[in-house]
């Protein structure tokens, strides 16, 4: 029987983005498919992962996120914690795997930084280049 601890993977995978985005386009193609509500259930999980992550709700963020999600949503869910200066999401993130020079990541976050310039809400874009992130 396996132990539970072995059936999930560690956090520090769970933002690591290893499958390329061709990849996940084409499972969730094939899963569409062939499951079509296992496809919608992956998308509204995502959703809900990012408005989480919006919140700044890092303890339901790691009760949710028992596997890896897609990078789709890896991506959605940094921009709206940028956006919103949730600094904790951001340090969960980048702690569990989450590597900003991506791709995917690396024009995101100059939008954002050209994007909080534009506003006035430089605080977050001065935390990541402070963190070295």
């Amino acid at each position: 029987m396996e132990d539970e601890a072995s059936s999930s993977p560690p956090d520090q995978l769970l933002f690591s983005m290893t499958t390329s985005l061709e990849t996940e386009t084409a499972r969730i193609v094939t899963m569409r498919a062939k499951s079509p509500k296992q496809a919608e259930f992956e998308m509204k999980r995502g959703a809900c992962l990012v408005g989480l992550a919006r919140d700044g709700r890092v303890d339901a963020l790691k009760a949710a996120l028992s596997r890896p999600t897609l990078r789709w949503f890896v991506v959605k869910m940094f921009i709206e914690a940028v956006r919103n200066n949730r600094k904790n999401v951001v340090d969960f993130m980048t702690d569990n795997g989450l590597c900003l020079d991506q791709p995917g990541l690396c024009d995101t976050l100059i939008n954002l930084a050209q994007d909080s310039a534009a506003t006035n809400r430089g605080e977050m874009t001065n935390y990541l280049v402070q963190q070295g992130h």
